[in-house]
């Protein structure tokens, strides 16, 4: 589940409302048991709420507020990792050829 939560979120946020059969369709092979577990746990983790149908108890989902923040901080630390690390290797590929030219 926890490698599929982002996956499931962003495509909620790109697609809402979104049925449990979508998720079903997208992530679990058609499996709607599977998906309908998963979407209950994002559900008591208030990443996203439920609005069911007029006919036949259609649940629709959508991110909560705390979704989309949970979204933006993702990013936001993804993007402080690699921003240093990118730098690192810059670096150290700068003063390695530096190095190099220098006993030649």
């Amino acid at each position: 589940m926890k490698s599929n939560k982002k996956q499931i979120m962003k495509f909620i946020l790109k697609n809402e409302p979104v049925l449990t059969q979508t998720i079903a369709d997208k992530f679990y092979k058609s499996d709607y048991y599977k998906a309908h577990v998963d979407l209950k746990l994002l559900q008591q983790d208030d990443l996203i709420m439920t609005h069911e149908g007029t006919s036949n108890y259609i649940e629709f989902f959508e991110l909560t507020i705390k979704g989309k923040e949970y979204l933006d901080v993702f990013k936001e630390k993804t993007f402080r990792f690699y921003l240093p690390l990118v730098i690192s290797i810059f670096s150290l590929i700068v003063s390695t050829i530096a190095l190099l030219t220098q006993f030649h």
